[in-house]
């Protein structure tokens, strides 16, 4: 959804996953970014497959990034993934949006529209063309557990794509795990695993 000029993903609780399909006993509703929302999911996605889950390639876009093909013209552009728009319903997909400033704020117009309207899957920039696919999306529309089922054996947050919210939130950068962070989150939590559990709760 678009939210105050943002992209946003909106989603539901419910007391327990038996409730109908989670049609009935909704603990609120809640709107967050599409990036922290991704992060979120995730997260959980290693705790359930551990090393066998990569993040996908396009990942980096859930930031607002520069385009390096254009870090040396007088205006660079930037890109976001957001919302994919649709004039006549509301879609589930997501879609890679080019802006012209560094907080992904004002969505990029290219000066040729009738050329941009033949190339709707994507932009021409500076003679090369930028797809606006995104290799992944949530299952929206799903009724799922907060809670990944088992965790796998290989999970640990230094081999695994592992994104510590709480951590960038109070250092403002993403934090590097070693052996000895490990054990002693292991010692303050009571288990890796356990620690992994309630992450995942929290974060979805």
């Amino acid at each position: 959804v678009n939210y105050h000029n943002g992209h946003m993903i909106k989603f539901q609780f419910f007391e327990k996953s038996s409730s109908l399909n989670c049609h009935f006993k909704n603990l609120g509703t809640f709107v967050v970014s599409i990036a922290h929302y991704m992060r979120a999911y995730f997260n959980f996605e290693a705790l359930s497959l551990g090393n066998d889950f990569e993040l996908p390639g396009d990942v980096g876009f859930l930031n607002c990034v520069m385009l390096k093909e254009t870090a040396n013209d007088d205006a660079p552009l930037y890109a976001k993934i957001g919302c994919q728009h649709r004039d006549t319903y509301t879609s589930t997909k997501l879609q890679l949006i080019v802006y012209t400033d560094a907080q992904c704020s004002n969505e990029y117009s290219p000066e040729d529209e009738t050329e941009t309207a033949r190339k709707n899957d994507g932009y021409d920039i500076d003679g090369y063309f930028l797809s606006n696919k995104v290799s992944f999306r949530p299952p929206f529309y799903s009724c799922q557990s907060c809670n990944p089922e088992e965790i796998s054996q290989s999970f640990t947050k230094q081999y695994s794509a592992w994104y510590d919210d709480d951590y960038i939130s109070s250092t403002g950068t993403k934090r590097t795990y070693d052996n000895e962070d490990e054990q002693e989150d292991e010692a303050d939590n009571g288990g890796d695993n356990d620690d992994a559990a309630n992450a995942a709760a929290n974060d979805d």
